[in-house]
C-alpha cells in the first residue's frame, strides 16, 4: 500500500494548522491567566497588610496591651493559656484567608488547585508552607511557655527575615528580598540585644515589608497585558 505525496502533504497542512491553533489559543489564554496570577499576589498583599496595621494600631491604641499581657504571662497560667490559644487562633484565620484567596484564583481560571497552587504559588505546594507556619508558631509557644516572653517580639522579626529569604510569601525581587531578609534578621539580634520586647518592633517592619511588597506587586499586575491587550 502507497501513500500520495498528495495525501502527505495534506496531512502536514492538517497538523500545521492544528499547531497554530494551539499556539494561538495559548498566547490569547496566558495574558489573562497572567492578570488573574498577579491580582491574586496583589490581593494577598493587601489582606495582609490591612490586617499587620490593624493589629499595630490596636497594640499603640491600647498602650501596648497585648505586650503588657505578654509581660506579665510568665507569673499566670491562665494568661499563658490564653496568649497561645489567641496567637494560635489568629494564625488559623489568616491562613484560611489566604488559602480562600488562592482557591477563588483557581475557580476563577477553572483549573485544579493544586495545579493552580504548584505553578503559581510554589510556596504553598505540598503544604509546606502550613507546616513551616507550625513549626514557628509551636517555637512561639514554647518560649511563652517556657516564661520566656522577652524573645516572643525578635523571634517574629526573625521569622519575617526567613520569609523573605526564602522567598515565601512576599512579592519582591531577589536583591530587595535579601537585602529586607538581612535587615530584619540584624534588627531581630538588636531587640534582643537591647531587650526590647514590644510587638509593636515586629509589627511595624512587617507591614513596612508588607507595603513594599504590594507596591511591587501592583507595578505586576499594572504590566501584566490584559485580555487581547499588551502590557502598557
Amino acid at each position: 500500500m502507497t501513500v500520495s505525496p498528495e495525501l502527505i502533504r495534506q496531512a502536514i497542512d492538517d497538523l500545521a494548522t492544528v499547531r497554530k491553533a494551539i499556539e494561538a489559543a495559548g498566547q490569547e489564554d496566558r495574558p489573562s491567566r497572567r492578570r488573574v496570577v498577579t491580582r491574586t499576589h496583589l490581593l494577598v498583599q493587601v489582606v495582609a497588610l490591612g490586617l499587620a496595621l490593624l493589629l499595630l494600631a490596636v497594640e499603640l491604641a491600647t498602650g501596648n496591651l497585648a505586650s503588657q499581657a505578654l509581660a506579665f504571662s510568665p507569673g499566670s497560667d491562665d494568661i499563658r493559656g490564653s496568649t497561645i490559644a489567641t496567637m494560635g487562633q489568629m494564625l488559623l484565620v489568616l491562613v484560611a484567608a489566604l488559602y480562600f484567596v488562592v482557591h477563588r484564583a483557581s475557580r476563577a481560571e477553572q483549573r485544579d488547585f493544586a495545579g493552580f497552587v504548584a505553578r503559581n504559588f510554589a510556596y504553598l505546594r505540598n503544604l509546606s508552607f502550613l507546616s513551616d507556619l507550625a513549626v514557628k508558631f509551636a517555637v512561639v509557644a514554647l518560649v511563652i511557655h517556657l516564661r520566656a516572653p522577652e524573645w516572643v517580639a525578635p523571634l517574629l522579626l526573625l521569622f519575617t527575615g526567613d520569609f523573605l529569604m526564602q522567598g515565601r510569601f512576599f512579592t519582591l525581587p531577589l536583591r530587595s528580598a535579601l537585602v529586607l531578609g538581612v535587615a530584619c534578621v540584624a534588627g531581630a539580634l538588636a531587640l534582643r540585644w537591647t531587650g526590647q520586647a514590644l510587638l509593636a518592633w515586629p509589627l511595624c517592619a512587617f507591614a513596612a515589608v508588607t507595603a513594599v511588597s504590594v507596591v511591587y506587586a501592583a507595578k505586576l499586575h499594572r504590566e501584566a497585558p490584559a485580555e487581547g491587550g499588551t502590557a502598557s
